[in-house]
């Protein structure tokens, strides 16, 4: 599967599915994690796609540091949670502390 075809909101949609199921699949989301790390930039990506994005993730108990460190960065540096909806906030939230992964900018 070429994950460059896929918009953002497709991808964290199947992330998000694929946790749901009960029998993730690592593979895909190592994958997942690598691509997001090779973009320039996430700028693609809305609050419900990072919110669902690192829900997956934590939900299957998936830690990946590099790509909830570049997740973080984007939020901060855009400084527009403003825009986020309290769910998703409190999604991402969530998703920081069930991997263990301290991001005091957040």
């Amino acid at each position: 599967m070429n994950l460059h075809q896929l918009n953002p909101q497709v991808l964290s949609g199947m992330l998000r599915a694929n946790a749901k199921v009960g029998n993730p699949t690592p593979q895909f989301f190592d994958k997942v994690a690598n691509h997001m790390m090779r973009l320039d930039n996430l700028n693609g990506f809305d609050p419900q796609a990072f919110a669902n994005i690192l829900w997956a993730y934590a939900k299957i108990g998936h830690p990946s540091p590099q790509l909830f460190n570049k997740v973080a960065n984007h939020i901060v540096v855009h400084d527009n949670l403003n825009t986020y909806k309290p769910q998703e906030l409190a999604n991402i939230l969530w998703a920081y502390a069930k991997v263990g992964h301290p991001s005091p900018q957040l």
